[in-house]
C-alpha cells in the first residue's frame, strides 16, 4: 500500500514544517533547510511503500539541504542505510569525509549512525530504499566504506540493481506481504553484489605483499630443496597459497618456481663436482643427493645447463 505526503494541500508557511515531519516518518530524524524563502512555499512528494521488510519510496521536491546532525543523532539510535538512487537533478553528499556530486544514474550510502549532509541545488527525483544496518552487514563487510561515494549503475551489477529497482517501481503497489520480502530479499541480494563488484570492496593487500609471499616460498624451496618430493603443491601447502597463486607470484619473474628449483639444485650439483671433498663420489650419488631421481636425468638438466655432460665437465676439472 502507497502512502504519499504531499505539500500540496499544507499552507505554504507550514510546508517546510510539513515536509520535515513527513521525512523523520519515512526515513530518520533530519533537519531540513529550504534553499528559497517560506514565503513562496515549499513543493515537495513523497511516495512511501513500505511491507514488512520492503522500505522502498520515491522522492521528488524543489531545491533544499538536509541534514542528520549529532543533535539529531542523539534523539534516535536507529540503525540503517539509505540507498539514494539519482533519477534526476544533482545532489552533493558528504558522510565520513568524503564528498561526492551524484548525477542521474548513479546511487549512494548513508549511514543514520553518523552525521551527514545533501545538498540539492534543484528540483530532484530519488528513489530511496532503507535497508536495516544488521541485514546489509550481515552480507557486506564494511558498508560504511561505500557512503558518500558516487556508485555508477550503467554498467555491470550496478545496472541490474538499478534496473531492478525500476521494475519494482513499476509493481510494487500491485505485491502482497509475502511478496514484498522476497522482492527485499533479492533487492539486499543485488545490492549486496554491486557492492562486493566494486574495487573498494576487494581487500587491500600491502604494496609488497607478493614480495612477502616470494620470499616465504624461496625459504621453504631452500630448506627443502634436496627432497625428490618437492613440488608445487607441498611448497603451496607449506606457505598456505594455492598452486595457482604460487605460480602467478612468479610469472614475472626471470624464471618459473619450477625452473628456479631445478637450476638451484644443478647448481649444487656443480659445485659438488668442483669440490675436491667430494671426488669420491660417483655422479649418481652427487645428482640424487641434490634431488634427482635418477641419474639420466641429471645428465640431461646438466648438459642443458652447462653446455657439456657431468661426466664431461668431471673430466675436464681433473685435466685442468
Amino acid at each position: 500500500m502507497a502512502i504519499t505526503h504531499s505539500t500540496a494541500s499544507v499552507p505554504a508557511r507550514q510546508q517546510v514544517d510539513y515536509r520535515r515531519d513527513a521525512v523523520c516518518d519515512v526515513f530518520i530524524n533530519l533537519d531540513i533547510e529550504p534553499i528559497a524563502e517560506v514565503e513562496e512555499g515549499f513543493d515537495g512528494n513523497i511516495v512511501q511503500h513500505a511491507s514488512g521488510s520492503l522500505n522502498y519510496s520515491e522522492v521528488i521536491a524543489e531545491g533544499h539541504r538536509v541534514i542528520r546532525s549529532r543533535r539529531q543523532l542523539a534523539r534516535s539510535t536507529e540503525d540503517c542505510l539509505l540507498v539514494i538512487v539519482q533519477r534526476s537533478g544533482t545532489t552533493r553528499i558528504e558522510q565520513d569525509g568524503r564528498a561526492a556530486l551524484l548525477v542521474p544514474g548513479q546511487f549512494t550510502l548513508l549511514d543514520s549512525t553518523r552525521p551527514y549532509e545533501m545538498e540539492l541545488p534543484e528540483s530532484f527525483h530519488h528513489e530511496v530504499l532503507k535497508v536495516p544496518g544488521k541485514v546489509l552487514r550481515e552480507s557486506v563487510r564494511g558498508p560504511e566504506r561505500f557512503t558518500a561515494r558516487a556508485l555508477a549503475g550503467d554498467a555491470g551489477s550496478g545496472r541490474i540493481f538499478l534496473g531492478f529497482l525500476g521494475l519494482l517501481q513499476q509493481s510494487v503497489s500491485e505485491l502482497d506481504t509475502r511478496a514484498a520480502a522476497g522482492v527485499a530479499d533479492s533487492l539486499n541480494d543485488l545490492l549486496s553484489v554491486a557492492l562486493g563488484s566494486l574495487p573498494e570492496a576487494q581487500p587491500q593487500l600491502p604494496k609488497n605483499i607478493e614480495l612477502y609471499h616470494r620470499q616465504r616460498v624461496r625459504a621453504v624451496v631452500m630448506e627443502h630443496l634436496f627432497d625428490p618430493e618437492l613440488s608445487v603443491d607441498s611448497i603451496a601447502a607449506a606457505v598456505r597459497l594455492s598452486p595457482r597463486y604460487v605460480h602467478r607470484l612468479f610469472a614475472n619473474e626471470p624464471m618459473s618456481l619450477t625452473a628456479w628449483v631445478w637450476k638451484e639444485r644443478l647448481d649444487a650439483a656443480r659445485r659438488a663436482l668442483l669440490s675436491p671433498t667430494t671426488s669420491h663420489r660417483s655422479i649418481t650419488e652427487i645428482a640424487l643427493s641434490v634431488g634427482f631421481k635418477d641419474a639420466a636425468h641429471f645428465s640431461r638438466m646438466f648438459k642443458a645447463a652447462y653446455d657439456c655432460s657431468p661426466r664431461e665437465f668431471r673430466k675436464d676439472l681433473k685435466a685442468s
